[in-house]
């Protein structure tokens, strides 16, 4: 009985750690450094992307509303306002947030604000896709 109990406790344990050692592992590794490929060089080329983008990193939906602005060739020159009540002259992408929502391509949330500085979620980016 006590051999089959050690067996027992010694397959657990190989579970455990067969479970365990790969998301150790992930947690551990370093990730990788965005190397642009072709085509976000050519993005780059074009200024739809910044020079300095990382595809690593978390975008900002005020980065993400740039990009968009961009991509339409929008003219974001002389906004300095807009209708949200967290986006002004001082907001890096005032000019594209202004163009881009004024366009329809995003919005912002019911309390007027439009977060800029709040991460863009995949779920977001896709419907203004």
């Amino acid at each position: 009985m006590k051999q089959i109990r050690r067996i027992g406790a010694l397959i657990l344990s190989i579970a455990v750690l067969l479970v365990a050692l790969p998301s150790v592992a992930a947690e551990e590794a370093a990730e990788p450094a965005w190397v642009p490929d072709e085509q976000a060089q050519v993005l780059q080329a074009l200024g739809v992307i910044p020079a300095e983008f990382n595809g690593n990193a978390e975008m900002t939906r005020g980065e993400f509303t740039q990009i968009i602005a961009n991509m339409l060739g929008a003219d974001t020159s002389g906004k300095t306002t807009t209708k949200f009540i967290d986006v002004d002259s001082r907001t890096p992408q005032v000019g594209a947030i202004a163009a881009v929502t004024e366009q329809g391509y995003m919005g912002g949330y019911t309390d007027g604000s439009f977060r800029p500085a709040e991460p863009m979620l995949y779920v977001d980016a896709i419907k203004v896709l």
